[in-house]
């Protein structure tokens, strides 16, 4: 980005849909240590996330993977609802 300041570069983490090119670089789904990156936690919690119900694996190719938009929103703090908190 420009004008901040002389030779300062800002680099995006995540691009939101409809920047060019961010549909070409992201897929849908992203692996454990991939959502450890996105949320700065190791696979342990990850994996706890997993099992408490807060995101929901999906099976692509045998191998256990995440929504990025789930994790997306887990990282915004819209937490999805789970039975053991209804209404939350």
């Amino acid at each position: 980005m420009a004008g901040i300041a002389p030779g300062i570069d800002l680099d995006a983490d995540d691009l939101p849909a409809g920047i060019a090119a961010a549909e070409e670089k992201t897929s849908a789904t992203v692996t454990v240590d991939e959502v450890g990156k996105m949320l700065r936690c190791g696979d342990a919690t990850v994996r706890r996330l997993i099992q408490s119900g807060v995101l929901r694996p999906v099976k692509e190719g045998g191998k256990l993977r995440v929504r990025r938009s789930e994790v997306l929103s887990l990282r915004a703090g819209v937490l999805p609802p789970t039975s053991e908190r209804p209404g939350e």
